[in-house]
């Protein structure tokens, strides 16, 4: 899902942030609140980093209060269409998830799921493997976890629109949305669900059907002479009774393409979906007037919530901005707590979004296991509705962290000091911090060559300019190929522990490779002007 506020950054500035520095002040001080009876093990390095905790922990974490079924659920989301970690390191989160609140986990499959017979070609070359969904399932199963699968269903069908098998059903040049009106469009969509579900049945079933821009623009939409909003409804309505009547599921669905609909359609939608209502700036209330709520009320018996803890901040960040994550969720809560005393409207529960891709073709994002931070943060604080000194110790008990480490998303946005404790995925952040300095002293180097008056690209065109100038501009040029090549090594080995071959690759090729296109060009650049060893008279 993309949105406006995704690519904002607003700084933390409300007075529950405030209240937080001050809560967090308090418990960095009083070493009571904190385990301090136990020792982390020596390391060699960071891909060698294995914590070993020699004491037992004390202090037990706070009581997470008890889900019952009255109790809003708390989801996060696993969205499996980019950097899908290892099913031994997706057992580990799932474990760690429940300790701070978790009820259940939202998978979103896209091509990772093994699709068979007529849709076989919509599987990834390195998708699961149905053995693992099993297992899976009942790793998740195992922790008493309620498991919502996101089966896209309009929008974001690239995975399959992509295909030359399934061009026939996009609604426009681009391969992002389906044509309501094509039959073959609920033909492959009633097929996907039906795959997803014999293998791993749920109880309930998230439709997707966000950012459908182009909507009713092709000619076979034309020739209907429906609105818009018609073609939506009547596409969400066909999918959600397939699910209702095959699968006695319920379908959530998100809420943004019908958030100003007229009430004739939310009347058609009432009895058949629940709204999923999203939204990622720290500022909900601006987003989201409470007049949607109030509408919502009307005619749905409830609805979700889903700020997010990850995915959110850009399209190629590498780690989440935990205190706006934080910020966002709480936001959420206090949200559903107004509009459940003023308008009686039932929040069924709220999603935590972790998007891997912005969509299908986008660059990774940040990765699940660094993102663990910002996770465990994000559901603690939906599960205790607010953020006091408390949630600090929880976080910091939950990611056995050692005594001298304080994890504030005030002063520390991304968590990085995080690195420091003993959870899945702390190595990773140590390895994306080396990476984030690394690179910001690569990108600083081409800036100042940029802005200098010796290495353009104009004294490279024409083999023109003072070598010893050129020397000076490229003095750190070997130290830093020679970091970059012992970074490369280390993220390689340490996310190894975490990922498949392709996801390394990628991301590799995402991250790395362009590091690494920037010094070669630069010494590319300077080789070609220091093998002139005279020049001509101007003009050049």
């Amino acid at each position: 899902m993309i949105e406006t506020y995704k690519i904002l950054t607003a700084q933390p500035s409300s007075i529950q942030m405030i209240l937080a520095y001050k809560w967090w002040f308090e418990a960095c001080y009083c070493r009571q609140h904190f385990p301090s009876n136990y020792v982390l093990s020596n390391r060699a390095s960071v891909r060698q980093r294995n914590y070993i905790i020699h004491k037992p922990m004390q202090p037990h974490l706070h009581q997470i209060k008890p889900v019952d079924n009255q109790s809003p659920d708390i989801l996060w989301h696993l969205d499996l269409k980019g950097g899908a970690p290892r099913l031994n390191v997706l057992n580990d989160i799932i474990a760690l998830s429940v300790s701070a609140g978790a009820t259940g986990i939202l998978i979103e499959w896209e091509d990772m799921f093994p699709y068979h017979g007529p849709i076989a070609n919509l599987s990834a070359h390195n998708a699961i493997k149905i053995s693992d969904v099993q297992d899976l399932m009942q790793v998740i199963s195992m922790h008493g976890l309620k498991v919502v699968h996101l089966i896209q269903t309009l929008g974001h069908l690239e995975f399959a629109l992509k295909l030359s098998e399934w061009e026939s059903l996009r609604e426009s040049y681009s391969p992002a949305e389906a044509c309501p009106s094509n039959k073959g469009t609920i033909d492959l969509v009633k097929e996907m669900v039906d795959q997803v579900l014999t293998v791993a049945p749920t109880s309930i079933v998230h439709i997707g059907a966000d950012e459908v821009y182009h909507m009713g623009t092709c000619n076979l939409c034309l020739q209907t002479g429906n609105s818009r909003m018609e073609l939506f409804v009547n596409h969400v309505s066909a999918v959600a009774s397939h699910i209702h009547e095959q699968w006695g599921a319920r379908v959530l669905v998100w809420d943004d393409m019908f958030r100003n609909a007229r009430t004739k359609y939310l009347r058609s939608l009432a009895s058949l979906v629940e709204p999923v209502v999203w939204a990622y700036g720290p500022n909900v209330q601006q987003m989201i007037s409470y007049s949607v709520f109030a509408t919502y009320a009307r005619y749905f018996p409830s609805v979700w919530v889903a700020p997010a803890f990850k995915g959110a901040t850009g399209p190629s960040s590498i780690m989440p901005n935990a205190a706006r994550s934080a910020e966002n969720t709480l936001a959420w809560q206090n949200v559903a707590k107004d509009v459940q005393k003023k308008m009686g409207l039932k929040i069924s529960g709220t999603v935590l979004t972790g998007w891997s891709r912005y969509d299908h073709f986008a660059v990774l994002c940040e990765l699940l296991p660094p993102s663990l931070p910002s996770l465990i943060l994000t559901l603690l604080v939906a599960n205790a509705q607010h953020y006091t000194s408390r949630t600090s110790q929880d976080l910091h008990f939950l990611l056995k962290c050692p005594s001298h480490i304080y994890l504030d998303p005030v002063t520390d946005i991304h968590l990085w000091k995080a690195r420091e404790c003993s959870f899945v995925g702390a190595n990773m952040i140590q390895a994306l911090l080396n990476f984030s300095k690394l690179r910001k002293e690569i990108w600083e180097l081409e800036a100042e060559i940029k802005k200098g008056g010796w290495l353009t690209q104009y004294h490279v065109r024409y083999k023109y300019s003072s070598p010893s100038r050129v020397k000076e501009a490229t003095l750190r040029l070997p130290t830093l190929e020679s970091k970059l090549m012992e970074l490369w090594d280390e993220i390689i080995a340490v996310m190894d522990q975490y990922y498949d071959s392709a996801t390394l690759e990628e991301w590799s090729q995402q991250n790395l490779q362009p590091l690494n296109y920037t010094l070669s060009q630069i010494r590319k650049d300077a080789q070609t002007i220091l093998s002139q060893k005279s020049w001509i008279r101007r003009p050049l």
